[in-house]
């Protein structure tokens, strides 16, 4: 007769500190091929060092200066603005009337040809005319934080340029000559290649005038992240290359640091090439780290703060010496500091930090009450029961108050310190005040702005990627049919994909109790979940920081396959070839190449994507 077994108590386990996993050879070489590749493609056509940086700015309202087209029957006028320094602290205002071009036969008469304003900072702008039967040009300038970089006039019904001299000035400081004086610069067909589009008018702009010291313009975030991309303008000069590279660099710095992440969770070199190879072709951090915005400098601290409290969440105080733990929480406050100081939003990261910091401890405290009854109620002399019991207290109280250090002190002077770009700190007071003032109207912008966008798309419809944003959009005029688009959204096997791989992690961590499965879902959520409570306008690339736990998540799942499945491997390296083979495809559309309206319109899959004008 069969007996029913007892079911016995299983021994009680103290967690033991995880080492460190290292690169293995194979590592450096996969991690090397996913990079590289990488590399490649976001350097590739990513924009011209070319730009007409001569300038001509009017020293007081009205400054003119005439030009001689020659009598040239002219039908549109190329022109680039840009921003100057105003002695009187004055920024840039684009919306009011900047310049005035009018037209004369004799320099007497003039008569009005068209009004600039509302223009976009260091774009190539087209301006249809028409100047028949006049010889000569008077520019006039109505701000003096404004400047024109170069000017030119197309001759009717041609794709060139009228010769155009100089005649006469009336600015002191500037002749005029600027104006003309880099023709081979100007762009007849005018894309992202050589102009500013989206908010590269707002953060690019703000990026130069911070390296300037001019009074800034874009002051609703913070001014690291502005002050990171000003980098490469000081290296390659205001140019689109110029205030792009800094993004694709640190596009490429997170794949290294995505797969040692991936390394100290799997182990498998094939899971972490795969997941940090999706990473790299997903469709959002390929176009996000060609645009210059800050939202790819708040995705890589962010990813530096979870991984360094992955760190963190394997150690155990028991086991360890406590200073050494203290190290990845130095280095994820650090972050934190960093990370806010370049983009708010980096701040809902902080809620999972604060969660998985408090798992942590949690476990400590549960291992902290068996050695107290060990030992109080036992009388156990266990080595380990004794030095548990005895060290608990301490080291808690130790690590918090080292957490307030790292997590609360650190950042606070981080950020402070980070005014210093647009500031003088040697008035401390009103450094101070400058920077509460700064603060305030960050916040007050983004907790009263009412706005709405063509492209605006609510959290929940993220995942699905059922709104893309439409960035920048060209027609050629001087090849027939040659259109050019940008839009940030998900590569689907990223994103649908790496959804479906979210739902399994968080099954796995309620039925396993997975410690792995429940950090990848807890920090999902952390920079998710937030964006359910903002009520100001929002984008999908806002769900760009939750891309890491997709990537993380997809790993965790393609281990589960590998260690079960026969055919995993094949699995795996089928499933990231389709990525790739779906990043091919949409790659006009992520990169801005030229291509035509009919591949255009195959991409748009559901009707609320829109990468072109009209049908």
């Amino acid at each position: 007769m069969w007996q029913k077994k007892k079911k016995t108590k299983e021994k009680f386990m103290y967690e033991k500190t995880k080492t460190r996993e290292k690169f293995t050879r194979l590592d450096w070489i996969c991690l090397g091929i996913v990079t590289l590749l990488f590399a490649v493609l976001a350097f590739l056509n990513l924009g011209t060092t070319k730009m007409a940086n001569n300038y001509w700015k009017p020293d007081v309202n009205g400054d003119s200066v005439i030009l001689d087209i020659k009598d040239a029957e002219i039908d549109a006028v190329y022109f680039l603005v840009g921003v100057g320094d105003d002695p009187y602290g004055n920024t840039a205002n684009l919306n009011d009337v900047s310049f005035e071009i009018e037209a004369s036969a004799d320099k007497i008469n003039w008569k009005p040809v068209a009004l600039i304003h509302n223009i976009s900072i260091y774009a190539w702008t087209e301006k249809p005319v028409s100047i028949i039967g006049n010889r000569y040009i008077r520019i006039r300038g109505y701000n003096k934080a404004v400047v024109m970089n170069e000017i030119g006039f197309k001759i009717a019904g041609k794709q060139e340029l009228a010769d155009v001299t100089y005649v006469d000035g009336t600015s002191y400081s500037r002749t005029g000559k600027e104006l003309i004086d880099e023709q081979d610069m100007i762009s007849l067909d005018p894309s992202y290649y050589d102009s500013t589009y989206f908010d590269e008018i707002y953060h690019a702009r703000t990026a130069y005038e911070q390296l300037k010291g001019y009074p800034i313009y874009e002051n609703t975030h913070p001014v690291l992240g502005k002050e990171i991309i000003s980098v490469g303008i000081s290296i390659f000069g205001m140019n689109p290359f110029g205030w792009r590279v800094a993004g694709v660099v640190f596009g490429i710095l997170m794949l290294p640091i995505l797969y040692e992440f991936l390394k100290q969770m799997f182990k498998k070199t094939l899971i972490c090439f795969a997941g940090t190879f999706l990473f790299a072709f997903d469709f959002m951090h390929f176009t996000q780290s060609r645009i210059a915005t800050i939202d790819t400098y708040a995705v890589i601290f962010t990813m530096l703060i979870y991984y360094f409290m992955y760190r963190y969440y394997r150690m155990s105080f028991y086991d360890s010496d406590l200073k050494k733990t203290y190290k990845p929480l130095f280095w994820c406050g650090i972050f934190v500091g960093i990370g806010f100081a370049s983009k708010w939003n980096v701040a809902y990261g902080f809620i999972g930090i604060a969660v998985l910091f408090f798992m942590n401890i949690y476990r400590r405290y549960k291992e902290y009450l068996h050695a107290k009854e060990m030992v109080e109620k036992n009388h156990s002399k266990d080595e380990m029961d004794l030095h548990v019991y005895q060290s608990f207290i301490p080291n808690l109280w130790k690590t918090i108050l080292h957490c307030v250090l790292f997590f609360v002190i650190i950042p606070l002077v981080i950020y402070y310190l980070s005014f210093i770009f647009i500031y003088d700190i040697t008035d401390i007071v009103q450094y101070t005040k400058n920077v509460i003032d700064y603060n305030a109207h960050m916040f007050e912008y983004h907790y009263d702005l009412v706005a709405t966008h063509p492209y605006q798309s609510a959290w929940y419809e993220w995942p699905l990627m059922l709104r893309p944003i439409w960035y920048a959009w060209n027609e050629s005029t001087t090849h027939l049919g040659a259109v050019s688009s940008i839009a940030a959204f998900g590569n689907p096997f990223v994103w649908w994909g790496g959804l479906l791989a979210m739902v399994a992690t968080l099954m796995l961590a309620i039925k396993k109790k997975d410690k792995v499965a429940w950090f990848i879902v807890i920090g999902y959520l952390s920079v998710y979940l937030p964006w359910v409570y903002i009520t100001r306008i929002t984008f999908i690339y806002h769900y760009y920081p939750a891309v890491i736990f997709l990537a993380l998540a997809l790993g965790y799942v393609g281990n589960q396959i590998l260690e079960k499945c026969k055919w995993g491997k094949e699995i795996i390296l089928i499933y990231i070839s389709f990525a790739f083979l779906c990043f091919v495809y949409f790659y006009p559309v992520l990169s801005g190449n030229w291509t035509t309206r009919e591949y255009i319109k195959r991409l748009q899959w559901f009707p609320t994507w829109y990468f072109m004008t009209g049908d």
